[in-house]
Parts: structure tokens; sequence; C-alpha cells
């Protein structure tokens, strides 16, 4: 015979303990995975901007990159204060669309969209910007 060092009987409410367990910890742990899905509703508000040069051309890679190294110093040193969440801003497709992130896939606001566009004047880029919201 085995030694146990809980008598049989008492298992009994450990059964009993597990399933309360169980009961309670199993919506929490979907809560949370609920709560960890992405929000689509955030990038449908996104703006799109598309960047042109003077003569009508989409811009390059290399002048999407200059901007957004203008960006990031204007809003490191607070004369932007709005580009300092900008972590993102690249060329992306040839068509001149642009993508900006403030990071971890949030897209840029159309706040920081109409300053990015105000920033590429000083660079003979023109940037469009379409949709997007003021939330």
């Amino acid at each position: 015979m085995v030694d146990y060092p809980v008598q049989p009987e008492k298992w009994k409410g450990n059964r009993k303990m597990k399933a309360i367990v169980l009961a309670v910890m199993l919506p929490l742990i979907l809560a949370l995975g609920a709560m960890g899905q992405s929000d689509n509703k955030t990038s449908a508000n996104a703006p799109t901007m598309k960047c042109t040069r003077p003569d009508g051309s989409a811009c390059t890679s290399q002048r999407v990159q200059d901007l957004a190294t203008a960006a990031q110093h204007a809003g490191k040193t607070g004369a932007r204060p709005a580009l300092s969440g900008v972590k993102i801003l690249e060329l992306s497709s040839s068509d001149g669309t642009l993508r900006c992130e403030q990071g971890y896939g949030i897209p840029c606001t159309l706040e920081q969209a109409k300053v990015l566009r105000d920033l590429s004047a000083a660079s003979e880029m023109t940037i469009t910007i379409s949709g997007g919201s003021s939330k």
C-alpha cells in the first residue's frame, strides 16, 4: 500500500478548488487575449500621404529619408513637438505613398501628417494628405 501525504478524502476539496480556479481563470484568460487584439479602427482613420517632387514625379527613397531625418530632428529639438512621436517615415510604394508610424504599428495622426507636409515644403517636396480624422 502507498503512503499518501494527504488523505484521499481531502483530495475532494482540491477538486472543488480546481473547479473554482478554472471557473475564475478561464474567462480572465479569454478577456486578456481579446484585449491583446489589434484595433483596426486606428488604421482606418489614418491619413494617406503621397510625396511628389516639383516635376510631379514621386519622391525617391533618399528624399523621404532626408525628410525623416529632418522630422526626427525637429521633434527632438522641440521645433515641431508633434513630430516627437513619429518613429517611422519611409516610402511604402513607388508611387510616392508614405508609411508613417508612431511605433508599435500605430499610424501617424492627421496633425502629424500636416506638420510633415509643412516641413516637406522646405525640401521642395509636396505631400498630399487624404483621409484621416482629427481624433
